[in-house]
């Protein structure tokens, strides 16, 4: 990637489990950018996770013009099955961001997905912090869906800002995450998309210019948040 070759250690030669040599190019930490390796129970404070991936994709206008963005959706859906999902419990999210963040909200068990457009970069929140990661398995239709439809919802849109809002991107998913402890996959090449263009590419679309999340009712106060504009029908993404 970035043109500097190093040496392989001769211990990737040989298999100190089974006392033998070993095949290097058959090693997954030489041949794969992100290895999990499974710690055994008593290496646990907890049983196992269940395994997810939020996706961070750079929608910025280099991004667009270079044609990034549909070349990653389509990597992305392309590699959906091979994502460790034996038992069905792996969960994924997808968060674009140009210099916003724009979260999607995908409904299980059906087509439907809604863009929520979150323009406060300097405090970042999860507009809907318990239902933005879904099961793979159940979302699989959705999943497609959007993914088909990602280079439509950000590739005709006009850049009105500049910048890139990956450092608050990252700190989105990290939110996501933070209880399990998971990937965290970004792709990043900078600053607004208009939101008409997004509704043509049939993606509903929640723009959110301020919502607080202080606490929930009893703890602290009830949410409050305003939408600046937004479409309240469900709407079928295929």
């Amino acid at each position: 990637m970035c043109n500097v070759s190093n040496e392989v250690p001769a211990l990737f030669d040989w298999d100190d489990t089974a006392k033998k040599p070993a095949d290097r190019w058959k090693r997954h930490e030489l041949n794969h950018a992100v290895v999990d390796f499974v710690a055994p129970n008593e290496y646990m404070v907890r049983p196992p996770q269940a395994v997810c991936y939020v996706f961070l994709v750079d929608v910025g206008p280099q991004a667009r013009q270079s044609g990034m963005v549909g070349v990653v959706a389509r990597c992305i859906a392309q590699s959906l099955d091979k994502l460790p999902n034996s038992d069905g419990s792996t969960r994924v999210a997808f968060l674009a961001f140009d210099d916003q963040l724009h979260f999607f909200h995908i409904v299980p068990t059906s087509a439907e997905f809604t863009l929520m457009v979150v323009s406060d970069v300097d405090d970042v929140y999860l507009p809907r912090p318990t239902d933005l990661l879904v099961n793979l398995q159940e979302c699989r239709t959705a999943v497609d869906a959007l993914l088909g439809k990602f280079e439509e919802i950000f590739g005709s849109t006009h850049a009105s800002g500049v910048g890139s809002a990956m450092g608050p991107a990252l700190q989105a998913g990290f939110q996501l995450i933070v209880s399990s402890g998971v990937a965290l996959p970004s792709c990043d090449t900078h600053s607004l998309s208009t939101g008409s263009d997004r509704r043509k590419a049939g993606c509903p679309l929640i723009e959110l210019t301020e919502c607080r999340s202080r606490g929930v009712e009893g703890q602290g106060g009830p949410k409050r948040a305003r939408y600046s504009q937004g479409i309240s029908a469900s709407h079928t993404a295929l």
